[in-house]
């Protein structure tokens, strides 16, 4: 919700300096919805979804036809000077290298999020379960790689620009950026370069962006409230966890996940560079908390038994 905040911000611009309070509006509007029923959400979900893949891959075609053309212009941020962050002077040197190394490979590892969404879903797939599950997957890996491709070559044809900390790391015209400064997300400046910066298609970007985003907090709601009731039925988290509302929801672990995820807004002031150390952090170690114990359950099972005494004659 904080970077579904960066974008509103990126074309509302009274929104700057208020994302925090767009971000809680978004926490409080998700967990609403959840309030009324998963089903709700799952329905909803399809529309923002299909339309964000739709209007980045026309953007991605639109910009790749201007740079074939010569008729690509350069980002608005291309001119800044970046500086390097602190203790990243040196490069893939020392200490700073190994940290960048770990850093790549830890917000990678987490990237892979979503695939589980798949793979939980198996059950619910046609015949054959198995053999359309892994063509979905397939197809999600290949759109993926489209995307992310796609954005990487026009951020760096466009020379766009977006650092962690504007205030450390950035020189605009010899001078810092003030107070009043705002980056506007990746997405939107490359909309702003290939389609200008007031245009409709811009707009379009933005709303799509923000409703994807959107759909994406959601899956927080519809699998803490879940695994925290389970939890709670083990007698390892509080017993109210397991209740349900009127509308078979777990009411209560989507008002205590609301209320934490509005704590941790609050407190970063819906700063993404911030939370998504948190995020990838939390991803990371539960990824490997699952897995490990995955295996583990793996070498159990395939443990031979022990050898059954003879009945004695």
């Amino acid at each position: 919700m904080s970077a579904a905040a960066q974008y509103v911000a990126s074309a509302v611009p009274w929104f700057v300096g208020h994302q925090a309070w767009v971000a809680l509006g978004g926490i409080a509007i998700v967990g609403l919805l959840n309030l009324r029923g998963l089903q709700f959400m799952g329905r909803a979900s399809t529309v923002p979804t299909y339309a964000f893949v739709g209007v980045v891959l026309i953007l991605i075609v639109a910009g790749l036809v201007q740079n074939l053309t010569g008729t690509l212009d350069r980002a608005p941020s291309a001119d800044y000077e970046v500086l390097p962050a602190a203790g990243m002077d040196a490069g893939l040197v020392g200490l700073a290298g190994a940290v960048l190394v770990l850093r790549a490979f830890s917000s990678g590892a987490v990237a892979v999020t979503g695939v589980e969404t798949i793979t939980n879903s198996v059950p619910y797939f046609r015949k054959p379960k198995a053999l359309n599950a892994a063509r979905t997957l397939a197809y999600l890996g290949a759109l993926s790689t489209v995307l992310l491709l796609g954005v990487l070559y026009l951020t760096r044809e466009t020379r766009a620009v977006v650092v962690m900390n504007a205030d450390e790391q950035l020189l605009i015209n010899g001078q810092r950026p003030g107070e009043e400064f705002f980056q506007v997300p990746i997405l939107g400046q490359l909309a702003q370069t290939i389609t200008g910066e007031d245009s409709v298609w811009f707009y379009v970007l933005v709303a799509v962006t923000v409703g994807v985003l959107f759909m994406a907090a959601n899956t927080a709601f519809s699998g803490f409230p879940t695994l925290a009731s389970r939890l709670a039925s083990a007698a390892l988290l509080p017993r109210q966890l397991q209740s349900r509302g009127d509308r078979f929801a777990f009411t209560n672990g989507i008002v205590l996940l609301s209320i934490v995820a509005a704590l941790f807004t609050v407190i970063f002031e819906a700063n993404v560079n911030s939370l998504i150390q948190l995020y990838v952090v939390g991803a990371f170690f539960a990824f490997t908390l699952t897995q490990a114990g995955m295996v583990r359950h793996w070498r159990a099972c395939d443990a031979p038994e022990p050898p059954k005494p003879r009945p004695v004659s």
